[in-house]
């Protein structure tokens, strides 16, 4: 006797008939939600609303059905027609959530991974770009020696006419930080 049988034998005459009339309606419809009332599936069946009422709630405290509450009084409340599931089949099925799950966990694994490499190269780069922008500023602070030692050349040079007609070929920065200039002068 599998599950389905001996869930069945457990059901009265009443609740026999409205399982079977919510499977029948659940699988020519191909849907698993029923929204009329107990009233009207009472009338189809041959049944009172009360006893319709009664089959309901004793299939849903065994897992066949679920009830999802209408927003208004005017509504009936869905069914939800969840059947008798074989446990080996639930086995099955787990097992196979489990596996897509874990598929699904590999594949957010791989773009976290790839994210992360981005995250990576863009962290170096940037570092690459603030090293580059270091040694432009070290050359720009040269650069203003170089201007104030020319200025101070310049102011002294037109004292002593020692630059006057001069050209500068060259400008050497030197280890002990001095900066010296290569000038040649034309006559």
């Amino acid at each position: 006797m599998n599950k389905e049988q001996a869930l069945l034998l457990e059901l009265t005459k009443s609740e026999l008939a409205v399982y079977e009339y919510l499977k029948e309606r659940a699988e020519t419809t191909g849907s698993n939600e029923i929204s009329e009332s107990n009233r009207d599936i009472g009338k189809k069946i041959n049944l009172s609303e009360a006893t319709v009422h009664r089959a309901l709630r004793k299939l849903r405290k065994l897992g066949i059905v679920g009830i999802i509450p209408s927003e208004g009084r005017a509504q009936s409340n869905t069914i939800v027609f969840h059947g008798i599931h074989d446990e080996t089949e639930d086995i099955d099925d787990i097992f196979n959530m489990v596996s897509q799950l874990n598929s699904s966990v590999n594949r957010f694994q791989h773009v976290l991974m790839a994210k992360n490499n981005e995250i990576m190269k863009l962290q170096n780069d940037l570092h690459e770009a603030y090293e580059h922008i270091r040694e432009l500023k070290e050359m720009l602070e040269k650069s203003h020696e170089v201007i104030q030692t020319l200025q101070q050349l310049l102011a002294s040079g037109q004292e002593n006419d020692v630059l006057e007609n001069a050209q500068i070929e060259n400008v050497e920065h030197r280890e002990d930080g001095t900066i010296a200039l290569v000038v040649r002068k034309n006559n």
